[in-house]
């Protein structure tokens, strides 16, 4: 029985967000103003019937992980990171987390390397709480997912080494739990094809020199990025468990645009220790890493 020992009081107060709810993915952002005050801001905490969580972490020998522990974390979550809860795993690769509230979750262990140099493994599991307790869950590992294409070089027959070129897979939204399988580094070949590993999840590809030069190298910068006949640059790819993804086409290019201007003050005087940061206008590519944002 995984629910051992947890109290049958199933009423308490969730973490609630703006303008009233206890699901993370229907919170709505609140518009702050430069110079102004925004007010009528109320949350209420409302008592929610909550639930216990219980299962087991199981390892990719069949065997039950002995140590670690579990995270809760919303899914479908439009902003920053924030696990929901989480509790230690058993000696006997149990788990078990109460007070959950009512949502979609992911539930994630990360075994702990038994020797240097070892990649650690992720386990996960998708659940839905509504109330009632969910049982039985069982943590499974993932399989790493290969990710393999091509460099391109804009202007073409720009030279630069193609072994210093490493392209990375980062996670679309914030996620410290973010998995990138490490059983292998990002390899590009002399033939400036690439090939990485990483954890399932919406991922952003970008490619950028190893080790930059000093003042005066070139400066490289991810120009495209295509796959599947689509641009997906800033949308990224969604790498589902288990599918391997070929033919990604990544573009760089040292072709800079330069943006210049004047900072000034309320009485439009120059100021001359300030400092500048591009960002989109558009709220949604605020969070995560991004190309659009600089200074």
């Amino acid at each position: 029985d995984f629910g051992q020992g947890v109290s049958e009081n199933r009423t308490g107060y969730a973490a609630s967000y703006y303008p009233g709810t206890t699901n993370q993915a229907e919170a709505v952002n609140i518009k702050v103003t430069a110079g102004q005050i925004t007010t009528g801001i109320d949350i209420v905490l409302s008592p929610t019937r909550t639930a216990t969580v219980s299962g087991a972490a199981i390892d990719a020998n069949g065997q039950p992980l002995r140590r670690g522990n579990v995270m809760l974390m919303p899914r479908n979550s439009s902003g920053v990171f924030m696990p929901q809860a989480g509790g230690p795993i058993r000696a006997d690769g149990t788990f078990s987390i109460s007070n959950v509230a009512p949502g979609e979750y992911t539930v994630r262990a990360m075994t702990i390397p038994s020797s240097p140099g070892m990649a650690p493994e992720q386990l996960t599991a998708n659940i839905s709480v509504a109330g009632a307790d969910v049982t039985g869950v069982i943590l499974s590992p993932l399989r790493p997912i290969k990710v393999t294409g091509r460099i391109t070089l804009d202007p073409p027959g720009t030279w630069i080494d193609a072994a210093a070129i490493r392209v990375m897979a980062q996670p679309r939204n914030p996620n410290p739990m973010f998995f990138t399988a490490g059983t292998t580094p990002p390899i590009t070949k002399d033939d400036f094809t690439f090939e990485l590993t990483s954890g399932s999840g919406a991922v952003l590809l970008r490619a950028f020199p190893s080790a930059p030069g000093g003042p005066g190298a070139t400066t490289w910068s991810v120009k495209s990025v295509r796959y599947d006949g689509k641009e997906i640059i800033d949308s990224g790819i969604e790498l589902s468990d288990g599918r391997d993804v070929d033919g990604v086409e990544l573009v760089i290019t040292n072709r800079q645009q330069i943006v210049t201007g004047v900072v000034t003050n309320a009485k439009s005087e120059p100021v001359l220790d300030a400092s500048v940061t591009f960002f989109p206008q558009s709220p949604d590519e605020w969070s995560g890493p991004t190309r659009r944002i600089g200074g």
